[in-house]
């Protein structure tokens, strides 16, 4: 009505506060699932002092501490005046956010503070407004310090160096970890969350942004304030924001601890268990029991828990020996829909490729002695027989027949060219087994494998109605066995 006063009721400002700094929380939750150096957020930290509202915690680089300042009409600026205004615990803003960087430089010294606010900055004042730099989001501390004390400039660096009580240095060591950020309204900050959650695999629409909202703020109110990725991931599967067309990943740390793209739904690590101290010597475990005992048992373990969302597309990282390429392929089956992708060399390959029709070149087809049992060898990358041949005389008995598979061509590093071509090759090459074990009626297969490590994986995805398994590895001139897979 014409005259009355635009103010809202003293609750429902702070409610739109909290909207506000919730909104930005979902933001960086959002941002740390696809950053895999933040490694934690804290909503309302205490360890942030006057900028507690979200606390970004990053293994390698600067940790940022956000003070989040919404006004709900636009007659409200950052300018001097608030900056120096007394609250009732007898500190000004400006005193706080001085506290807050001179109690944390103490323990830290590489961090930033931001202040983000709705409300513009007081484009008249010499500091906030002329020497504000738009694309860093700092005060020029060179031009304020250079500046002479008779200039605008000069005094109003002065008037703050007063009301903190600092040198004019120690004012310029401060704002230079100061950021000065204006996000626009609560709306703009809702749609700038929406590619990161599209690029965390969640869904995007303004349901899933509401729900993204509210779950931070019911963190909030049951008091957990420390979030890691897990936390998030766990979050958005139970309220199912994840996007059907989303993609979950898998880390399976196993020869080495190697830098991830992303932060994973799920992460294995079966590095402790190897002997050797690089990856390069990492070949055997320490405990060969430890390869059902631990190491499939939570391959399966971690399919479980993938299983739990509702996307059924799984992007596998990691440096693992072939025995656990195949092993996470065949705890992801293709016959439960699960579409696995995976680095190979210089490209991404894919178990939702078309096949292409290519007929695997039998290398070899050995009958060796009685045993019921069959041995497969893999042979894209150089021809194994030789070695194989010698390995099962030797250490199985049990074995009568060897069958090693090659490309069309040579075996050679370039032998299989694409995900479409790996895909048709190991589906012809299991249904080439299939067929040996029927004939032969054999009760278990031998795996051994000179192959590409998504070949290993798209064979052990499509590894079904076949006998017991056991999958071999290469190391000191010789076979050594490692999981064996039960029956399917």
């Amino acid at each position: 009505m014409c005259g009355q006063n635009m103010s809202l009721p003293p609750r429902a400002a702070a409610i739109r506060g909290d909207d506000y700094q919730h909104v930005i929380g979902w933001y960086w939750c959002c941002k740390m699932l696809d950053d895999p150096d933040i490694e934690t957020i804290g909503i309302e930290d205490k360890v942030g002092g006057s900028f507690d509202d979200i606390v970004v915690r990053r293994r390698q680089n600067d940790n940022t501490y956000i003070q989040a300042k919404s006004s709900n009409y636009g007659d409200i600026i950052v300018d001097s005046r608030w900056l120096f205004t007394h609250a009732p615990n007898g500190k000004s803003p400006l005193q706080h956010f001085y506290g807050t960087f001179a109690s944390l430089i103490n323990e830290e010294s590489d961090f930033t503070l931001e202040l983000w606010t709705n409300r513009g900055f007081d484009h008249k004042n010499p500091l906030l407004g002329k020497l504000l730099d738009q694309k860093s989001k700092t005060i020029d501390t060179y031009k304020m310090l250079t500046a002479s004390e008779r200039s605008a400039v000069g005094r109003e660096r002065d008037r703050w160096s007063e009301h903190i009580n600092v040198s004019t240095d120690e004012l310029a060591g401060f704002l230079r970890m100061v950021r000065w950020k204006q996000t626009g309204s609560e709306a703009d900050l809702r749609r700038q969350a929406v590619p990161l959650m599209r690029l965390a695999g969640l869904r995007s629409d303004d349901e899933a942004v509401d729900i993204g909202v509210a779950i931070v703020r019911s963190w909030v109110a049951d008091g957990q304030r420390l979030l890691r990725a897990a936390d998030v991931r766990e979050e958005v599967a139970r309220r199912n924001l994840l996007a059907m067309d989303g993609t979950l990943i898998l880390a399976v740390h196993g020869i080495d601890r190697d830098p991830l793209p992303s932060a994973p739904n799920v992460q294995l690590d079966f590095v402790d268990l190897y002997e050797g101290d690089n990856s390069f010597n990492r070949k055997l475990l320490k405990d060969a029991s430890d390869w059902n005992k631990l190491v499939y048992s939570r391959i399966l373990d971690a399919a479980k828990t993938l299983s739990s969302y509702r996307v059924r597309n799984v992007y596998v990282v990691g440096s693992m020996r072939h025995p656990m390429w195949f092993a996470v392929g065949r705890a992801l089956p293709e016959v439960k829909k699960w579409v696995l992708s995976a680095d190979q060399v210089d490209a991404v390959w894919r178990t939702n490729a078309t096949p292409e029709a290519v007929a695997p070149r039998v290398l070899a087809h050995i009958t060796i002695g009685l045993g019921t049992d069959f041995a497969l060898a893999l042979g894209l990358t150089g021809d194994p027989t030789a070695a194989v041949d010698e390995y099962v005389r030797k250490s199985l008995p049990e074995v009568g027949y060897l069958l090693t598979l090659g490309p069309a061509g040579e075996p050679s590093r370039t032998s299989v060219p694409s995900d479409s071509c790996a895909m048709g090759w190991t589906r012809a090459a299991r249904d080439m087994a299939v067929e040996k074990v029927r004939t032969v009626g054999a009760a278990r297969v031998h795996l051994f494998s000179l192959a590409p490590a998504g070949i290993v994986l798209m064979l052990g995805h499509q590894w079904n109605l076949m006998p017991m398994t056991t999958v071999y590895e290469y190391a000191d001139g010789s076979y050594h066995p490692t999981i064996t897979f039960p029956g399917s």
